[in-house]
Formats: C-alpha cells, sequence, structure tokens
C-alpha cells in the first residue's frame, strides 16, 4: 500500500515537470517569434524611413527644377535682344552696319569707324613664371576696341547711347567725349546745338563653337567693309538690322532629376551671356 501511495506521489512530479518543459519550449519560442516580430517591424520603419526620404528628395528636385526653370526664363527674357549667333569672320561686318542702322534710325550721322590698338600682354618674368605654373584658362571671347564718331543733337545722341544696352550684340561703352559745334549765321539760334561725339566702344566677339553649323550673320544684315568716314559708310538695308533671335528651350525631360539638370545647364549658359551683358554702360560723359 505505500509502494502505490509513492508511486502514486511520483507521477505528479513527472506531470510538472513536463508541463515546465512545455512551458520553457513556448516561452523560447515566443521570445524568437518576438524577436523575429520586431526584426520585421524594424525593417519595414528603415523602409518607410527610406521611402520618405525619397519622397522627400522628389518634392526638393521638384522645387529646385521650378527654381532653375524661372531663372533659366526670366535669363532668356533679359538676353532676347542678342542676336543667336554669328560667325567671327561676319562679327566685324554685321556689328558696322548694326551700328549704321542704330546711328540712323536715332537721327545720328557715323562719321567715322576706326579700330583702336590692342594693349600688348604683359610680360611675365621668367621667376615668377616658375612661382605660378598654374594658368586660368583663357576667356571663351576676344575683345574688339572701336572708336566711333557720330554726329547729331545732344537728344538724339542720348538716344542712341541707351539703345546700346539693348544691342544685338555683346559691347560696353568705355568713355564718351562731346564737342559742340559753332552755329552759323544761318542756323537758328533756338535749335538743338550738333554735337560730335566720340565713343570707344569695346565689343565681345566670342568664339567659334566646332561643333555648331557655321553661322551665315545676322539676320536680315549683310556684310558691309571697313568704314572710314560718312561717305564710305553703306546704306542700311531695308530689313531691320536689330532683329533678334530668341532661342526657345527644349522640350520638357521625362524625369524630374534630367529636367532640372538640362535646365540648370541652360541656365548657366545663359547667366554667362548675361554677366556679359551687364558690362554694357555708357562712360561719363
Amino acid at each position: 500500500m505505500f509502494k502505490n501511495l509513492k508511486t502514486t506521489g511520483a507521477a505528479p512530479k513527472k506531470v510538472a515537470q513536463a508541463l515546465a518543459g512545455v512551458a520553457g519550449v513556448i516561452l523560447i519560442g515566443g521570445s524568437g517569434a518576438v524577436f523575429g516580430l520586431n526584426s520585421q517591424i524594424t525593417s519595414l520603419n528603415n523602409k518607410a524611413q527610406t521611402r520618405e526620404a525619397e519622397v522627400g528628395s522628389s518634392e526638393q528636385v521638384t522645387r529646385r527644377y521650378q527654381t532653375t526653370l524661372d531663372s533659366y526664363n526670366e535669363t532668356l527674357g533679359k538676353i532676347q535682344d542678342l542676336e543667336s549667333s554669328v560667325s567671327q569672320s561676319s562679327y566685324v561686318p554685321t556689328l558696322l552696319q548694326q551700328l549704321q542702322t542704330l546711328a540712323s534710325s536715332t537721327h545720328l550721322t557715323v562719321a567715322a569707324v576706326r579700330p583702336m590698338p590692342t594693349a600688348p600682354a604683359p610680360v611675365v618674368p621668367v621667376t615668377d613664371a616658375a612661382s605660378h605654373p598654374k594658368k586660368k584658362a583663357p576667356p571663351p571671347y576676344d575683345t574688339l576696341d572701336i572708336s566711333v564718331d557720330v554726329k547729331g543733337t545732344y537728344a538724339n545722341t542720348a538716344t542712341f547711347l541707351y539703345s546700346l544696352t539693348r544691342f544685338p550684340k555683346i559691347i560696353s561703352v568705355s568713355s564718351a567725349q562731346m564737342r559742340p559745334e559753332t552755329a552759323g549765321p544761318d542756323q537758328n539760334p533756338l535749335s538743338s546745338p550738333m554735337i560730335t561725339t566720340s565713343l570707344h566702344l569695346t565689343a565681345y566677339v566670342f568664339h567659334d563653337d566646332p561643333a555648331a553649323p557655321a553661322a551665315s550673320g545676322a539676320p536680315g544684315v549683310a556684310p558691309a567693309p571697313l568704314a572710314t568716314d560718312a561717305n564710305a559708310v553703306p546704306a542700311p538695308p531695308a530689313s531691320a538690322a536689330n532683329a533678334s533671335a530668341f532661342v526657345a528651350p527644349g522640350a520638357q525631360p521625362a524625369t524630374l532629376t534630367g529636367a532640372a539638370a538640362r535646365t540648370a545647364a541652360g541656365s548657366i549658359g545663359a547667366a554667362k551671356a548675361l554677366s556679359a551683358r551687364s558690362e554694357v554702360g555708357v562712360g561719363a560723359l
């Protein structure tokens, strides 16, 4: 009888041990499942943050694209008076013809056009050249100094100078000297006196692009020989020589990133022309 009681008392211990083992297995399995779920949640959170960052980056690209596009269009609007392209060989003839046409439109007479000597480049000593081995890249243009004499009233001369700010070529006025003429006996004393103005102009001749097709000159402008006096200046053509060519922007790319890059490149090119255009000014009278 006591033997059966001992046997019966051992059974609950085995059951308890079995239950404890099952509970341990469940605990370990549950811990592993919880750890796996936490890993999945962390991975999903990381993916969500990555997607949010991509969305934010796309919005930044969109804003940058729109800002660059607005700046590009604004720059194009400011330089729309510039002719689209002209070859170096056609630059001087078209420049003379356009100056003559502008003078005629403002009721001035071109008395003389003379090229001015170019200042020689400074000689760099050997010691300085050795200490500064790096050289700056040459600018994509050459400068051409020209002296122009025009004759007319002060009001017409002022109009001519202001019109140079919308000239189809990039030029600047370094100086202007005005010399009034003595009134003749048959001239009305109440009329505006005639003034001869000597202008020192600096023209910027951009280098030809080897990849671009050869330009035939500005639209509506025929080549003209160099003139040294008023009688040698040819008459202006019937068509306006100041006609400008507006280069429209290309089609919008498929992606915003590509569009922003292409528009930024165009904006940089246009900004360079605008920077050179800003050099146009009237010297002290």
